[in-house]
């Protein structure tokens, strides 16, 4: 029996529509969740707010076709090989995690209430806490800022520590193609990721 994922899933495949996938706002509460790729002590986690409907749909981060992620990824060479959003999960094998403030999907982070962002805030510091990853990356300021209640005044690598938490916090730019405030310096934040992995690994952080 199709389930109404699976039956959404079709039906915008049929659509054929390049950029947006308009969807009923009472269909959401059928969009599959994106699973979480982490384990232990990984060298760098990323941090998204939650799955859009394309990664949903696909199951795989940062599948929106106007999302700079993948592209931003690879320019940076943080691996030895190009990749897309269909090998996410190839990433673990080099120590790189993908996980979402909240594992609701939704069109837009304005679709999400306050109370399952606190809840999801409460989630990730335990996932924090448990795999211990050496850089936790928040892809978006607002992110970070939802996460740990203050300001964000410069992205990049950020002074705070949560106990229990020995995880590094970066910051860089939301990737979402309908986020352009640093739609010019999106790469550059993914190559300073590179430098500072690159340093610690070295023993100079």
């Amino acid at each position: 029996m199709s389930t109404p994922a699976a039956k959404l899933s079709v039906k915008m495949k049929k659509s054929k529509l390049k950029k947006k996938t308009k969807i009923p706002k009472e269909a959401e509460t059928y969009l599959p969740q994106v699973p979480d790729l982490i384990h232990d002590h990984l060298d760098i986690l990323f941090i998204g707010i939650n799955p859009g409907v394309q990664s949903s749909l696909q199951g795989h981060n940062y599948s929106g076709p106007s999302n700079h992620f993948w592209k931003c990824f690879n320019a940076a060479q943080l691996i030895d090989r190009k990749v897309t959003h269909r090998e996410d999960a190839t990433l673990l094998d080099d120590n790189i995690g993908f996980t979402n403030l909240v594992a609701r999907p939704s069109r837009a982070m304005s679709d999400l209430n306050q109370q399952e962002m606190a809840a999801g805030g409460r989630i990730l510091t335990e996932k924090l806490k448990q795999y211990q990853p050496k850089i936790a990356v928040f892809v978006g300021k607002g992110i970070y800022e939802t996460f740990t209640g203050g300001k964000c005044p410069e992205m990049g690598v950020q002074k705070l520590k949560l106990p229990e938490v020995n995880s590094v916090f970066f910051v860089m730019p939301a990737t979402s193609g309908i986020c352009t405030a640093y739609a010019h310096n999106r790469a550059e934040y993914f190559h300073k990721l590179k430098e500072f992995l690159d340093s610690i690994k070295k023993g100079k952080k």
